[in-house]
C-alpha cells in the first residue's frame, strides 16, 4: 500500500508527465483513431480510382491478375518505368501499380475484372497518407520522427501506470469506484470522470503505447545489425551478385507468384518489387491464409530470369522476436479482426485524447482555486480539516 508521501511523489510525477506530454498524445489519439480507417476513407474520398465496378455475378467474375494490370498500366503510361505492385482487398478492390514520375511513386490503379485503368494520382500528397505519416512521424522527420513517436509512447505508459496506481487509494476511497460524485463541482466531476475513464481503458492504453512504443523505438535498431536481423530477416548479401544487365526473357510475374505459393503453404501475394535492369528479382511479399500478423509480413525473393525462389520467409516459422514485432502494427491499427476492430480501436483510441484534456482540466480548475491573497492562503489541512484520500489525489 502506498504512504500518503509516495502517493502525493507519484501524482505530482503523474500530473506533470500528463501536462508537458498531453498534447502530443491528444495528437497522436486524433490522428491515430483517424489511421485505423485510412482504407475505407481513402476509398471514400476516390471511389473513381479505388472502387472497381462488380460483374453481376461475383462467382463468374474474372481477375485478369498482375500480369493484365501491368500490361494496361504501361500501355496507358509507356513513358513511366513500373516499380511496384499491390493486389485488390476486396472484390470490387483494384490493383495499384506504383511507377515512377519526376522522381516520386505513381499509382496508377486497374479494374481487375475489365483491365481498363481507372487513373493515376501522386500518393504522398493524398489525406490517407498525410494523416498517417503525419500520426507515426510528424510527417516530415523521417525515422527519427518514428523514434519520437516511440518516445512519447514510453511516457503514456508511465502516466498509465502511475495513475492506476494512485487510482488504487481513489477506489477503496469510495464505496462504488465507478460513482461520479455530482453537485460538488466541475473539477470533482470531471476527476472522477478522468479515474473512471483511465480505470477502465487501462489495458487498452498500455496496449496501444507499448505497440506503438516498438514500432517506433524499433528504428533504433538500423545501429545494430544484430537487433535489426532479429527483427528483420532478410537474404545474405551475397545472393544481389552478379545479376545480368538485361531483363530480357524474365518470367510473367504469375509465375513468380505461382513459385512462391510451392514455396511458402497457404501464401496469397499482396505486394510486389518488380525486378529493374542490374537487380533482376522479383521480392514478393504477402499474407498467410489463418495468420495473424501485420500485412505482408511473409514473402520471398524470386529470379526474374530463373525463376529460381532465393530466399523465403514465411511468418509461421520466423523466430518469436520476429512474430511478436509482425503483432505490433496490428495490435496498433486494430485491424486483425475487420471492421468491428477497427471501430472499437478508433471510439478506445479517443479516450486518450480525453483523458489529455480532462487532465488538464483538472489541472487548471484547480490552479484557479487556489487563494491569491496571504489572507486566503488559510487551507483546509491548516485549518483543522482533514482531506479525504480522493481529495488528496483529484
Amino acid at each position: 500500500m502506498l504512504s500518503a508521501r509516495r502517493a502525493r511523489q507519484l501524482f505530482a510525477l503523474h500530473r506533470w508527465t500528463g501536462l508537458t506530454t498531453g498534447l502530443v498524445i491528444l495528437f497522436l489519439s486524433v490522428t491515430g483513431s483517424i489511421v485505423v480507417f485510412k482504407t475505407e476513407i481513402d476509398r471514400w474520398l476516390n471511389p473513381e480510382l479505388l472502387v472497381s465496378s462488380v460483374p453481376a455475378s461475383a462467382s463468374s467474375a474474372r481477375d485478369i491478375g498482375f500480369d493484365g494490370a501491368l500490361r494496361s498500366a504501361r500501355e496507358r503510361f509507356p513513358g513511366l518505368p513500373a516499380m511496384e505492385m499491390s493486389a485488390p482487398r476486396t472484390l470490387d478492390g483494384v490493383y495499384s501499380v506504383w511507377m515512377r514520375k519526376e522522381g516520386a511513386l505513381y499509382q496508377v490503379t486497374v479494374n481487375p475484372h475489365t483491365g481498363a485503368v481507372l487513373g493515376g494520382r501522386d500518393y504522398s500528397a493524398t489525406f490517407v497518407d498525410v494523416m498517417r505519416q503525419t500520426h507515426v512521424r510528424f510527417f516530415a522527420f523521417g525515422w527519427q520522427g518514428r523514434v519520437v513517436v516511440g518516445a512519447f509512447g514510453l511516457t503514456l505508459i508511465f502516466s498509465s501506470l502511475t495513475g492506476l496506481l494512485i487510482y488504487g487509494r481513489f477506489i477503496r476511497a469510495l464505496p462504488q469506484w465507478w460513482s461520479i460524485r455530482t453537485g460538488r463541482g466541475l473539477q470533482i466531476s470531471t476527476s472522477d470522470w478522468h479515474k473512471l475513464i483511465g480505470i477502465l481503458t487501462l489495458a487498452f492504453n498500455l496496449l496501444i503505447a507499448a505497440s506503438g512504443a516498438v514500432l517506433g523505438l524499433e528504428n533504433l535498431a538500423r545501429f545494430s545489425p544484430a537487433v535489426s536481423e532479429a527483427i528483420h530477416p532478410g537474404p545474405a548479401e551475397d545472393m544481389w551478385e552478379n545479376v545480368p544487365a538485361t531483363l530480357e526473357g524474365a518470367i510473367p510475374v504469375s509465375s513468380a507468384i505461382a513459385r512462391v505459393r510451392s514455396a511458402i503453404e497457404g501464401f496469397e501475394p499482396g505486394y510486389i518489387v518488380l525486378p529493374a535492369v542490374g537487380g533482376a528479382h522479383y521480392q514478393i511479399y504477402g499474407n498467410l491464409s489463418g495468420r495473424i500478423a501485420m500485412e505482408n509480413a511473409s514473402g520471398a525473393i524470386v529470379h526474374a530470369l530463373s525463376g529460381e525462389v532465393l530466399y523465403r520467409h514465411s511468418g509461421r516459422e520466423a523466430r518469436l522476436i520476429t512474430k511478436a514485432y509482425n503483432w505490433m502494427d496490428p495490435l496498433h491499427f486494430g485491424y486483425f479482426g475487420g471492421i468491428w476492430t477497427k471501430l472499437l480501436w478508433a471510439l478506445l483510441g479517443l479516450t486518450s485524447a480525453f483523458l489529455s484534456i480532462s487532465g488538464f482540466a483538472i489541472w487548471w480548475l484547480k490552479a484557479r482555486r487556489r487563494p491569491r491573497s496571504p489572507r486566503g492562503q488559510l487551507t483546509r489541512r491548516a485549518a483543522g480539516t482533514r482531506m479525504t484520500p480522493t481529495e488528496r489525489v483529484g
